[in-house]
């Protein structure tokens, strides 16, 4: 009995063993069948060049990408191998110590026949070599060109087999090295043939500016690709004409981070502002751009106001120029973008105050001349605005600048509009008739006479007269001055309605009538009487 429990047990534990079994290839083969499929890795080329062929017909450049080293990663490390299987394989065992770190890279031989262990010590550095070699590998895996909706090329993608882990070199024959990379992933790089450019802007949209009016300015551009540089400087210089005042106010953002400047965290070692005078210009902001992201944006936004100086020139212009690294090999060579200018201008109204009756006769041109000029003439200038859907009637107000003295602070001039007569300036023609009001933008404006020359009549209708400015041969805004010329008649002018004027005169003789009608009544009611 005992001899037939032991089989039917070791039979029972035989089932279990083989059951397990079985659940275990289930479990093993169901973990095989969730595993994902190795993925593809790509390098896109986000900024790809143009390149010219026969007949100056341009066509986008080819990128070729070729695999230097295998790669493994755990997630974190990334670990290097050469073997005789990479197409530079020669050229770099060849390499002594001391040539090796000039190249930027350290081999180490493994127990593998022909396989080091490969640390790149500098990146830039053996990118540096590779384009002092010249040198272009084999069996490259070329890039496609990706197009956007209008069929225009806006990217380049060179897809990497799953399988081909590994340190790449993307080379293209757009005249420069693009990229050296870990492939272990999706990638992207930029082609640092690309010359970096800036752009200037301001949201002020007229062309026209007031003296004191502040000018808000912004300097874009873009963090270019700095592979293959130690150092990799950057440098914007503003230089603003006479007419502005800078404000001092700089703030500098990469990406959307603040770096200089108001709220600013982070790269300020990475950002040098100069905000004193460099011979002409206002400031010079240098960057370093190896330590900020490829591709981010840079804004530099400040302001100016304009000052009296304005009134006697064309225009105001602010203009800023780029001065960026060009070559991996010499930290000091650089090239220069184009400037970026924005011009404004301000105007000014003359007067030209003349006596009607000195008009000479009109030349072929339909100018006419006047022999007598009027001075002691007072004008006000008033403009029409519109405040709560009501159109309200300004006066021009002007402040001259002032010195600081004393406990007395410095002024900067200025013009307002102001809602009572008694603040407006007043101009008052001299010898030669002339007065004009300053530091005006385009619009229309009415002179109006609050006092006329002695013996002439005061003008009973203001003076309309539009401002608008022009352009140069190069397009660019330039203000006119317009002179308004503005004729009185001479004799004396009886008061106006709500003047006492003739009135008294009616008035009495009124008076007069009454009283003798009523004294001739009077004596013939007496005589009757009598």
């Amino acid at each position: 009995m005992k001899g037939k429990m032991k089989k039917l047990f070791a039979l029972a534990l035989a089932a279990i063993m083989v059951l397990a079994m079985g659940m275990t290839a289930l479990a093993s083969g169901a973990d095989a069948t969730d595993q994902e499929t190795p993925q593809n890795m790509t390098i896109t080329i986000k900024n790809p060049q143009m390149v010219k062929g026969d007949g100056d017909e341009e066509t986008v450049a080819t990128y070729t990408a070729y695999k230097i080293f295998t790669a493994t990663t755990d997630g974190t490390n990334v670990a290097y191998k050469l073997d005789s299987t990479s197409a530079i394989y020669n050229t770099l065992v060849g390499l002594n110590e001391e040539a090796q770190k000039s190249a930027g890279i350290s081999l180490t031989s493994t127990t593998a026949e022909g396989e080091y262990n490969v640390e790149v010590v500098s990146a830039p550095t053996f990118a540096a070599y590779l384009k002092k070699q010249n040198w272009n590998g084999t069996d490259g895996i070329v890039g496609q060109s990706q197009t956007d909706s209008e069929g225009k090329v806006e990217s380049v993608t060179i897809t990497v087999p799953a399988d081909k882990n590994g340190y790449y070199f993307v080379n293209t024959n757009s005249g420069a090295l693009a990229n050296l990379n870990t492939v272990t992933g999706n990638i992207e790089i930029y082609d640092k043939n690309e010359a970096p450019d800036i752009e200037k802007t301001t949201t002020l949209v007229s062309n026209s500016v007031e003296i004191g009016q502040k000018i808000p300015y912004t300097i874009t551009g873009t963090v270019p690709s700095t592979v293959g540089y130690n150092k990799y400087d950057y440098v914007v210089t503003d230089t603003m004409s006479e007419g502005l005042t800078f404000n001092n106010d700089i703030v500098v953002k990469v990406g959307n981070q603040v770096v200089y400047g108001e709220g600013a965290v982070g790269e300020g070692a990475a950002v040098q502002v100069k905000t004193s005078e460099i011979g002409a210009a206002t400031f010079e902001i240098t960057f370093d751009m190896t330590k900020f992201a490829t591709g981010s944006n840079v804004e530099i936004s400040y302001s100016a106001t304009v000052n009296e100086d304005a009134i006697d020139v064309d225009s105001v212009t602010n203009t800023a120029k780029l001065k960026y690294s060009n070559d991996p090999d010499n930290d000091e060579s650089t090239e220069e973008s184009t400037e970026k200018k924005v011009t404004k201008y301000t105007a000014s109204i003359i007067i030209d105050k003349v006596d009607a009756d000195s008009k000479s006769d009109e030349d072929e041109d339909g100018n006419v001349t006047y022999s007598k000029k009027l001075s002691g003439a007072e004008f006000v200038l008033t403009k029409t605005v519109s405040e709560n859907g009501q159109s309200v009637t300004k006066y021009y107000k002007y402040t001259p600048a002032q010195e600081a003295e004393g406990a007395t602070p410095a002024v900067e001039a200025k013009v307002e509009w102001v809602n009572d007569l008694n603040e407006a300036t007043k101009a008052t023609t001299d010898d030669n008739g002339a007065a004009k009001f300053d530091g005006l933008q385009d619009g229309q404006y009415t002179l109006v006479e609050t006092k006329a020359p002695a013996g002439f009549n005061l003008l009973t209708e203001g003076v309309k007269v539009t401002v608008a400015g022009t352009t140069n041969d190069e397009g660019e805004p330039v203000k006119v001055n317009l002179t308004s010329v503005v004729e009185n008649k001479a004799g004396t002018q009886l008061p106006s309605t709500g003047g006492i004027g003739t009135t008294i005169f009616y008035v009495v003789g009124g008076i007069l009538v009454v009283g003798a009608g009523i004294l001739l009544i009077t004596k013939k009611r007496m005589s009757k009487s009598n």
